[in-house]
């Protein structure tokens, strides 16, 4: 009985000692070449998943560093540090891409370890891949289409990506039927694109301490509609922009006479963008260690500019408009003087208040180039559109803004003043609601977005909230008050529209505007521009429409550019409601709308 005892401990013994020699399944990827591994160890687990996915994207750019050796010139980082770098801009791609084995060691931390297939670590990189086509696609459809600004943003973010790619020089784009190497064709198109833009200055005025050009911008004899520009005065880089092919650089006397031009540059990086709160947290993250110079400078001579003093120019349809034309002169006249005591008459309690918060938006003149002010009927309302200002505010940036306002009166008085959209996107409006009968339900989804951009402008916390709320915003101009969505939309929302999948793209209300508080509105202005304005007709039956619109909105920490789209009901012409409201980055196509099954809405 002993001896088989003692034969069976052996037995036992010599079976814990095979099972002891038997590798895990993590020691067996350790010492498989065909996986790339990474591990750290800490008391916290979540530093010692982070630190074993750093040690990953080491291993990583070991193998792929070669592929940077052009773009290497560009910093001061040795070949294998900036591969690193850039490997890094990947880290969002690992963590969805990499697998994970956790251990718990005697002393009581954490050994993580993140380990991928040599042969799948290009799905880290495919993405990007796939960023960089989409962008170049929706660049080509923004110049097709005149909107230099976004077509010059999105070409360069995607040569910016581009050049993060360890496959830069393989990747390829179906572009006008073509199959195009981006390398080459991206190069030679943001080039070309810049070459294209002519900056001229038409005229000029002046003052004790400055000159005010008015600069003027084409492309192949068309206007631009929006543009970003910079230009130094002399002490500082000033950033200014293009409405309508039109804008001002305010520089001082004694600069400008010495030098005899000034230099202009287009902005095509847009990294106001890219702040503390970036529309696109790659591109972020790889143009801290890429970027890619242009020739985008354009030097203008002042010499032989004339000089011009002349106000905006009064257009009257009617001949029963004297009236107004008399008070558009008087406000004119006002604002030049900066005296605005004796129109104070003219307007409402309210749309006196509004107008003096908009004289107090920045440094505020008077434009002084070729202009026409009309008179809109809209219902019972006269739109005077619009009297052109320039606006330079000062924040951690100088920036200097072409914009115009729009009155709004209502039996003899202003009762509201907006920011205005640009004249071709009003053009548009007009005539697409004279074809279709609707005018008066376009002009004021119109003014609708006009509002919208006021009171951003102007940071209205409160207004804003309205807008952004679960109630329909009630309006005709201005907000006169709000009631609740009737039920019929809700129901129609609630069963057609897929509204988790769209909260999961934005923000609900309430972090929106915890976020408009705590970082947009930290600083002393806001600017919204919009442009590519569009009304749809979504029912036969009923007027209900759709607006979209693109938006560039810029403030100190934050700035970003996207398209909305609402949807409002106009059956009660005197309140209008928005029952849906939606955004995202690019253009929002039919295919956008079916995802969430709102080109399908039937009403």
């Amino acid at each position: 009985m002993k001896s088989t005892l003692v034969c069976l401990f052996y037995v036992l013994m010599a079976f814990a000692l095979e099972l002891n020699a038997q590798p895990t399944d993590i020691e067996t990827i350790i010492n498989n070449p065909d996986y790339i591994l990474g591990f750290a160890d800490d008391a916290s687990y979540q530093r010692a998943d982070r630190g074993a996915l750093m040690d990953l994207i080491s291993q990583i750019s070991v193998r792929v560093e070669s592929s940077f050796e052009d773009v290497i010139k560009e910093t001061d980082e040795s070949l294998s540090e900036f591969a690193q770098s850039i490997v890094k801009t990947y880290s969002s791609a690992m963590l969805t891409n990499t697998m994970k084995h956790t251990e718990t060691l005697l002393d009581g931390k954490y050994r993580v370890y993140r380990y991928i297939k040599v042969t799948d670590k290009n799905r880290i990189f495919r993405s990007r891949e796939i960023k960089i086509v989409e962008y170049v696609k929706t660049a080509n459809h923004y110049e097709e289409s005149g909107e230099y600004s976004i077509a010059l943003r999105h070409f360069y973010w995607a040569y910016v990506l581009l050049r993060s790619h360890p496959d830069k020089d393989m990747i390829t784009a179906q572009i006008e039927n073509e199959t195009k190497l981006l390398t080459v064709f991206l190069t030679a198109k943001i080039q070309k694109l810049l070459n294209s833009i002519s900056i001229g200055i038409s005229h000029f005025t002046e003052d004790q301490n400055n000159y005010c050009l008015y600069i003027t911008a084409n492309s192949n004899g068309e206007l631009i509609k929006d543009l970003n520009l910079n230009y130094f005065d002399g002490s500082d880089q000033i950033s200014s922009s293009i409405k309508d092919g039109k804008g001002v650089a305010i520089v001082p006397v004694s600069y400008l006479s010495s030098t005899g031009n000034v230099d202009i540059s287009i902005d095509y990086t847009y990294s106001d963008l890219l702040g503390d709160i970036p529309q696109d947290e790659e591109v972020k993250m790889v143009s801290e260690y890429i970027y890619v110079p242009f020739k985008s400078r354009k030097s203008v001579k002042f010499k032989n500019i004339s000089a011009e003093k002349h106000l905006p120019e009064i257009v009257s349809e009617k001949p029963d408009n004297d009236e107004l034309a008399d008070l558009v002169q008087g406000i004119i006249d006002a604002i030049k003087a900066k005296n605005y005591d004796k129109i104070e008459k003219h307007f409402t309690d309210q749309g006196f208040s509004q107008f003096i918060k908009i004289m107090n938006y920045g440094k505020v003149s008077l434009y002084s180039g070729e202009h026409d002010i009309h008179f809109i009927e809209c219902g019972y309302q006269t739109h005077i559109r619009s009297i052109p200002l320039i606006f330079e505010l000062t924040d951690l940036n100088r920036k200097v803004v072409y914009d115009d306002i729009v009155l709004i009166i209502e039996n003899g008085k202003i009762t509201w003043v907006n920011f205005g959209i640009g004249s071709g996107d009003v053009q548009d409006c007009i005539q697409r609601g004279i074809e279709t009968g609707d005018l008066n339900e376009r002009m004021m989804g119109l003014m609708f977005m006009e509002y919208y951009k006021t009171i951003f402008a102007m940071k209205d916390i409160g207004k804003i909230a309205q807008v952004f709320s679960d109630s329909a915003v009630i309006f005709i101009g201005y907000v006169k008050k709000t009631e609740d969505v009737p039920q019929n939309m809700k129901d129609i929302i609630k069963q057609q529209v897929s509204l988790e999948e769209v909260e999961h793209i934005r923000f609900t209300k309430t972090e929106y505007i915890d976020r408009l508080k705590n970082k947009a509105f930290r600083n002393p202005f806001v600017n919204i521009q919009f442009s590519d304005l569009e009304i749809v007709r979504r029912s036969l039956e009923r007027p209900i429409f759709a607006i979209q619109l693109h938006q560039s909105y810029y403030s100190t920490n934050y700035a970003d550019e996207g398209y909305l789209l609402l949807f409002m009901d106009f059956t009660n012409e005197e309140e209008p409601k928005i029952f849906f409201r939606y955004w995202q980055p690019g253009r929002i196509t039919d295919e956008d709308q079916k995802k969430f099954g709102i080109s399908d809405l039937r009403f």
